[in-house]
């Protein structure tokens, strides 16, 4: 877990905060799991300051809890946590669709067609590995061409919080026959930005999200039927 290079960051606080933070959103700090600033102290060989400062900003970006009588805890993950995120992902993903219907320029219309083109032959291929990460681009293209610098900056926030998710319950690399349904909602929403038309991409935003949230949900139960609080 401590293999991150300091001189990459200024301070051992920022050091630290990466470390812990990768280590979380990839589950080798598990859910639950105690997070006790003497022995982080110890393991990374630094003071509790620098440990305190990466634990209260990491409880900032709501990847810690604080416990009373218990101290740090890495969040718990439920199906109620995967629920809250793609609530509030697809009200950002909205608001930057209706943006980028009135506000993105012809090259970039053509660019995120042409996304879209490699998807589906991504997924005629089966390529599950290369159309996940499609995906993300997607998603993030279409936060970019809104021009609302908050919201690629919110989206990343909860991005993180999905990463451990997905690792959590081994949803990656997503499932060929959730890729070939996706490729179509990303043809319908792309050309309702094309059309400059802010309530289709809305609407078809919106989809997309009910069927990712139904599919997630699906699959979680069965790689963890004993977890669904």
């Amino acid at each position: 877990m401590n293999g991150v290079h300091k001189m990459q960051f200024q301070t051992k606080q920022e050091w630290l905060y990466h470390t812990l933070r990768d280590a979380i959103r990839n589950c080798e700090l598990e859910p639950g799991e105690r997070l006790l600033m003497d022995e982080l102290a110890a393991e990374f060989n630094v003071s509790r300051v620098p440990v305190r400062e990466a634990l209260l900003q990491l409880q900032a970006e709501g990847l810690v809890q604080m416990v009373p009588h218990s101290g740090a805890v890495v969040a718990p993950i439920t199906f109620a946590s995967a629920q809250d995120y793609f609530a509030i992902s697809r009200e950002l993903q909205v608001l930057a669709g209706r943006a980028a219907a009135e506000r993105m320029t012809d090259s970039e219309r053509e660019a995120l067609r042409t996304l879209v083109d490699r998807m589906e032959r991504l997924a005629e291929a089966g390529d599950r590995e290369q159309y996940t990460k499609a995906n993300l681009e997607f998603h993030q293209c279409l936060a970019n061409v809104s021009r609302m610098p908050l919201v690629p900056h919110f989206l990343d926030q909860f991005q993180q919080h999905w990463q451990r998710v997905m690792c959590y319950y081994g949803l990656n690399p997503m499932p060929v026959s959730r890729m070939q349904e996706t490729v179509l909602q990303h043809r319908a929403i792309v050309e309702a930005l094309v059309a400059g038309d802010a309530d289709a991409a809305e609407r078809a935003i919106r989809e997309h999200n009910v069927t990712g949230l139904e599919d997630h949900l699906r699959r979680m139960a069965e790689k963890r039927p004993d977890i669904q609080g």
